[in-house]
C-alpha cells in the first residue's frame, strides 16, 4: 500500500468548509490502495477561538487515521498584541488631543501626507513579511521542520497538498522536494483569480508562487472545470497536468436523507433556507429588495414566503441591513446562529428549498452544495453564469436565477403562486457525488503522479 502524506491545514475537529474535502478523501483512500497520513494545523486551545470546533466530525474518519497536529506562530497577531500592550502602558496615550492637533493647515496637511506614506509603507512591509501568501505562512516552515525529522518508515510515496490557505500548497512543494517524491496539488479555490484577489503589492509574487506550484506538481487538481480551463489559459505548459475532481458529500448522510425526504411534505408557503456566512460578496440586497417591495405591492406576508439565513451575518452594506431588519420584523426573513455540523445536516433534511448566493464567483462552487445534493432538496441559486450555475443546470439540481430585480421578482411570485415548481435531484445524481466515488478519481490521479514522476 502506497503512503500518501496529506497536508491539510484545516482538518476535523475544525468545523470549516476546508475540512470536509480532505476528510472525505481520507475516509476512502485505503479502499483504493493508499495509506493516508495527515499533517494539519494544531487544534485551537479554545473552542470559541477564530476556528470553530466540532468533535462530531471525527466520526467521519477511519478510527486509525494518523494525524500530526503542527502549529505555527502568527507573527501578525503577535505584533498586534504587542501594540495593544504598549498603548496600555502609556498613561497619556490619546490625551491632550486638542494640543496635539493645534497646527496650521499647511503643517496638518504635511502630517497627514507623511502619515499616509508611512501607512502605505507599513502595509507593504506587513504584506511582504507577515501576510504573504496568507497569515498561515508560518506553517510552511513548521511543516518542513516536522517532516524533516521523519524516520525512514514514515517517508511518503507521494505528497497531496490542499489549499487554501496557499501556504499549504507551498509547504507541499518544500516537502515533496525534501523527499524527492511526486506532488499532487489541490486547488479548492482560485488564488490569483479569486473575487478577493491578492493585494496589488503581492499580486506578482502570488502569480510566481502559483506558477511554481503548478510546475513542481505532477498533477494539479481543480474542483471545477471552469478553474481548470482558466489555469490552462494562464499556464499552458502545465495544461496536461490539470484534472477536475469536484467536491462531494459523506455517504453516511445519504440514507437518512432519502428516508426523511419521503416523510416530509412541503408546507403551503415557500421556504428558502440559506446556510453559511453572509458577507459583502454574497450580500442578498437585490433579493431582500424584491421581498420588501412584494410585501407592499402584492401583499406578500410570512404566510406566503420565509427566507432563513443560518450562520454569521457579516454584511456591512447599509441598505442590505436595513432591508433585512425590516423584513425580520414582519417574519419574512429569519436570521439565526451557525449550527454544529450534525444539527446543520438535520436542518438540511427539514428544508423545503436550499438557497445559494453565488454572485461574482464564476470559477467556484460552494462545497456545501454537495451536502445539499445529499439532502435531496432542490437548490435555488441566485447569481450569474459560471461553475455553480453550470452544475445546477447540467445535473438538474434546481433553479438558477440571475441576480437581477425583475428576474428574482418573477421567480419568487411564480413559486408563491405554484406556477414554478422546483424538483429535487434525481437519485442517480445523488450517488455520483459521494466521496467514495470521488476518492476513486483521486486514487487514479495519485497513481498517475507516481507512474510519471
Amino acid at each position: 500500500m502506497k503512503k500518501v502524506l496529506i497536508l491539510a491545514y484545516y482538518f476535523p475537529p475544525m468545523a470549516v468548509s476546508g475540512s470536509m474535502r480532505p476528510t472525505g478523501f481520507c475516509s476512502h483512500l485505503e479502499e483504493y490502495g493508499f495509506d493516508p497520513y495527515v499533517i494539519s494545523n494544531a487544534i485551537p486551545k479554545s473552542p470559541s477561538g477564530p476556528i470553530p470546533l466540532d468533535y462530531s466530525l471525527l466520526k467521519l474518519l477511519p478510527p486509525d487515521i494518523k494525524v500530526d497536529r503542527v502549529g505555527h506562530m502568527d507573527w501578525m497577531q503577535v505584533l498586534l498584541d504587542a501594540r495593544t500592550t504598549a498603548r496600555q502602558l502609556l498613561p497619556d496615550y490619546g490625551a491632550n488631543t486638542d494640543a496635539k492637533t493645534a497646527v496650521t493647515d499647511r503643517a496638518e496637511e504635511a502630517v497627514l501626507k507623511r502619515s499616509g506614506m508611512l501607512r502605505r509603507a507599513s502595509n507593504r512591509l506587513q504584506d511582504r513579511f507577515l501576510l504573504f501568501p496568507d497569515k498561515q505562512k508560518g506553517w510552511i516552515n513548521s511543516v518542513y521542520r516536522h517532516t524533516k525529522g521523519f524516520p525512514s518508515d514514515k517517508r511518503p510515496d507521494v505528497v497531496f497538498a490542499t489549499g487554501n490557505p496557499w501556504s499549504a500548497l507551498l509547504a507541499g512543494v518544500r516537502v515533496a522536494n525534501l523527499f524527492d517524491v511526486p506532488l499532487v496539488s489541490d486547488f479548492r479555490d482560485p488564488w490569483t483569480q479569486n473575487p478577493s484577489p491578492p493585494s496589488p503589492e503581492s499580486a506578482t509574487s502570488a502569480e510566481k508562487c502559483e506558477r511554481l506550484i503548478l510546475e513542481r506538481s505532477s498533477r494539479v487538481i481543480t474542483n471545477t472545470d471552469a478553474l481548470k480551463v482558466s489555469f490552462s489559459t494562464l499556464y499552458p505548459k502545465s495544461a496536461d497536468k490539470l484534472v477536475t475532481i469536484t467536491n462531494g458529500y459523506h455517504e453516511s448522510l445519504i440514507d437518512n436523507s432519502v428516508r426523511d425526504f419521503e416523510g416530509i411534505r412541503a408546507s403551503s408557503k415557500v421556504e428558502l433556507n440559506y446556510f453559511g456566512s453572509v458577507y459583502e460578496l454574497r450580500r442578498p440586497t437585490t433579493l431582500l429588495k424584491v421581498l420588501a417591495d412584494l410585501t407592499e405591492t402584492e401583499g406578500v406576508t410570512s404566510n406566503d414566503i420565509v427566507v432563513r439565513f443560518t450562520g454569521n451575518w457579516g454584511v456591512k452594506d447599509t441598505e442590505c441591513n436595513f432591508l433585512a431588519n425590516r423584513l425580520e420584523e414582519i417574519g419574512v426573513v429569519i436570521r439565526g446562529r451557525a449550527l454544529t455540523h450534525g444539527v446543520y445536516l438535520e436542518q438540511l433534511r427539514r428544508s423545503q428549498h436550499l438557497l445559494v448566493l453565488q454572485q461574482g464567483f464564476p470559477l467556484q462552487i460552494p462545497g456545501k452544495i454537495y451536502e445539499y445534493i445529499a439532502a435531496r432538496r432542490p437548490l435555488i441559486v441566485i447569481g450569474g453564469d459560471g461553475a455553480t450555475a453550470d452544475l445546477v443546470r447540467e445535473q438538474r439540481l434546481g433553479l438558477v436565477c440571475a441576480n437581477e430585480y425583475e428576474l428574482i421578482k418573477d421567480t419568487i411570485l411564480g413559486m408563491i403562486r405554484d406556477e414554478i415548481i422546483v424538483d429535487p435531484p434525481a437519485p442517480e445524481t445523488i450517488t455520483r457525488f459521494g466521496y467514495r466515488s470521488i476518492t476513486s478519481e483521486l486514487s487514479t490521479v495519485l497513481a498517475e503522479a507516481l507512474s510519471t514522476y
